[in-house]
């Protein structure tokens, strides 16, 4: 992979999702009415970053689109374009047409035409309003006005029309703290209005000292802002033509400023220039960017000096039951104890660089619903939460294929047009909720729609139609049986397939990919008022904490944050209902899963047998309690992939080492629990239709 690759695909990326984002606040701001001149600007920002990025890495098309784009957004910040539906159409397809690009370079391959985007954003620019009134602007001096910039004065203006009050505002900062103190004065302003410009005081009050006269554009009154603002080197006042000039005139006639707001560019190609100041070649930002597949080797390396310290731990224990050596069995104890905590803080360090924020996800997702919302010709609202929500950087790229195929099925199966919904009495625009949140130690993500809901008729009529169950077996599912029915390979409740569905894939794919993770996916429907997918995922799949059992001789790990409790039972307490082996506790009925028996393992010569052991585990809300021989303790363990003769089975997660060259298996819980889950339903649905045929 060149250097291009490894360096401008994952920068350029970036700057497109930023990109993405901000426009996704306009398309907010544009349905509520109400301005967002910071997007705007941070979508303004971050093409002219792009426009600059590929230039250096020789990225022609992407250099080609962005600096026609620069110009389309210039206008749009000008006011010269109006920001509407078609507008923001045009800008998202520039997102789709970047994601297309960055794939061909990343991969050297010819890129596709982007004539049609350009003609587009040609045709936008072409829209620029050449007749426009102007503003009036009483009470402004015009030594004020000549030194804003085109954008400035923009702002200004429609400040003006929106009937805001101008404050001038000045504020005097210790030159050795000036970061720290502009950057709390713009948190405090930004409460009550918007930032127009930044200039340098004429009034400097002292050497060591740097003053700066804002502009403020506001609804709140003289006194309200200056009880909030005045104090430690800040005044306001409002902002009128006076017979002398004004603080603000004063520093309007000076210089462009040394020290501009980055929030409010100068314009283009003028916050290029640099000024007159020094230029520093140290570089601002504190983050660097590391393949993943560094992180691994680092995690399996991790997970090598574990399985080191373990044998050495064995090492010093048997020195000391033997008796031999004890103050050098203490001492090396004592180093032991060092390095553990040393490897602990290690593997909490790497996991952490590994975590990202679920937004970036979900943040793709808007941008999907939008366009798959209009391409069936249906309004959608989104609604997201959580989205500062964490997980492992290799469970958030495999959730993209999953979360995109549910929310396909959410659109074209679940929110009805707008006619059904109006006659249903629902809001004519449907909505989705995109969710995540930390349940204990797992991750809950939901994604939840208010249309129709899943009929189990249609269900049952599907499956049927397609020969996926027979008759006699339907009628004896219960109603979460026929929910399970739309993961089936090949089901689908549609007759013909659409645009976006009903080719029966999709569903299936969704719960093989969760299943994969280690996850587990649950519903909850109502007809006439939704459904809810809620995917219940492990924080990461790297290194975990496990709970080391024995059954039949054999060794394996459980991951133990799906372990709940662990209890031992007299074998009297087992109960058979509805042939599955039961035990009560806590007053509530739990399954059991002998993992001998799920594995056929060969079993010793019994002892007395009058207790066994029980792992109750548990995902989401489900709980199983596994049977086995021993608990051998816990240990931290990283998890490696297990070869093709085992990746088939059920309920194996991965395998991991221990020391002493002995290599275990890890369980897989979600699919264990979902085993068992399955077997309890199928069960009390054997007894309902054995009642039923009895009369009962």
């Amino acid at each position: 992979m060149s250097r291009g690759n490894t360096e401008f695909v994952p920068e350029a990326q970036e700057v497109v999702e930023e990109f993405s984002r901000r426009l996704l606040e306009l398309e907010a701001s544009q349905r509520s009415g109400v301005e967002e001149p910071e997007a705007l600007n941070a979508a303004f920002r971050a093409i002219h970053s792009l426009k600059g990025l590929a230039a250096l890495f020789a990225a022609g098309p992407i250099a080609t689109v962005s600096h026609s784009l620069e110009n389309a957004l210039d206008a749009l910040r000008l006011g010269r374009v109006p920001l509407n539906a078609a507008t923001l159409d045009v800008l998202f397809e520039a997102v789709e047409t970047f994601a297309t690009l960055l794939t061909a370079y990343e991969h050297e391959t010819e890129p596709p035409s982007v004539e049609r985007l350009l003609a587009r954003i040609e045709a936008l620019v072409g829209l620029v309003r050449t007749e426009r009134t102007a503003t009036e602007l009483p009470g402004i001096d015009e030594s004020v006005l000549s030194v804003l910039t085109e954008y400035e004065e923009h702002r200004l203006r429609e400040n003006v029309r929106l009937g805001r009050t101008l404050f001038g505002v000045h504020a005097s900062f210790d030159l050795l703290a000036i970061d720290v103190g502009i950057e709390g004065l713009k948190a405090r302003l930004k409460v009550f209005g918007e930032v127009i410009t930044y200039l340098p005081s004429a009034d400097a009050s002292a050497d060591d000292r740097i003053d700066l006269d804002i502009l403020l554009g506001s609804n709140a009154s003289l006194a309200e802002v200056s009880s909030a603002l005045d104090g430690d080197g800040v005044s306001v006042h409002p902002l009128v033509r006076e017979t002398a000039p004004s603080r603000f005139a004063a520093a309007a006639v000076m210089e462009t400023p040394v020290f501009g707001d980055p929030d409010h560019e100068r314009g283009g190609e003028e916050a290029e220039a640099g000024g007159s100041h020094d230029v520093s070649l140290k570089s601002i930002s504190r983050t660097v960017r590391v393949d993943l597949g560094r992180l691994d080797q680092l995690m399996n390396l991790i997970g090598e000096i574990g399985v080191v310290q373990a044998t050495l731990n064995e090492g010093v224990n048997r020195l000391r039951q033997r008796g031999a050596a004890p103050d050098l069995a203490r001492e090396l104890g004592g180093e032991l104890r060092t390095l553990t905590r040393k490897v602990a803080l290690l593997q909490a360090g790497v996991l952490d660089v590994r975590m990202v924020p679920l937004g970036q996800v979900f943040d793709k997702l808007a941008r999907v619903i939008r366009k798959l919302g209009r391409e069936a010709g249906k309004e959608i609202r989104l609604g997201i939460s959580g989205e500062e929500t964490e997980l492992d950087k290799l469970i958030v790229e495999e959730l993209s294929d999953p979360l995109m195929h549910m929310i396909r099925n959410c659109i074209d199966h679940g929110i009805e047009s707008r006619a059904e919904r109006v006659a249903a009495g629902k809001p004519a625009v449907g909505r989705i909720e995109l969710r995540a949140f930390q349940r204990g130690s797992r991750v809950v993500l939901e994604v939840e729609d208010d249309g129709r809901g899943i009929d189990l008729r249609q269900i049952r009529e599907s499956a049927l139609r397609r020969g996926l169950q027979r008759e006699e077996d339907l009628r004896d599912m219960t109603p979460e049986q026929i929910i399970e029915l739309v993961f089936v390979p090949g089901f689908t409740t549609r007759m013909t397939p659409g645009a976006l569905s009903g080719r029966g894939v999709g569903m299936d794919v969704v719960k093989t990919n969760i299943s994969r993770l280690s996850g587990i996916i649950d519903v909850n429907t109502a007809v006439g008022r939704g459904t809810t997918f809620s995917i219940t995922l492990p924080v990461t799949l790297a290194i975990i904490q496990a709970l080391v059992i024995e059954t039949a001789g054999q060794q394996f790990c459980i991951p133990l944050n799906s372990v709940i409790e662990s209890v031992m039972v007299a074998s009297q307490e087992l109960q058979t209902v509805d042939g599955a082996e039961v035990i009560t506790l806590h007053g509530k009925t739990l399954p059991l899963c002998h993992l001998a028996r799920l594995f056929e393992l060969p079993r010793a010569a019994a002892s007395d047998g009058s207790r066994i052991y029980v792992i109750v585990v548990g995902v989401a809300q489900h709980r199983v309690g596994l049977v086995v021989d021993d608990l051998l303790g816990q240990r931290d363990v990283v998890i490696k992939s297990i070869g093709s003769a085992l990746r088939g089975v059920p309920g194996i997660a991965g395998a991991t080492e221990l020391g002493g060259g002995r290599t275990v298996l890890l369980l897989d819980v979600a699919a264990l629990v979902e085993e068992a889950v399955g077997r309890e339903i199928a069960g009390s649905a054997a007894a309902m239709s054995s009642g039923v045929a009895h009369g009962g």
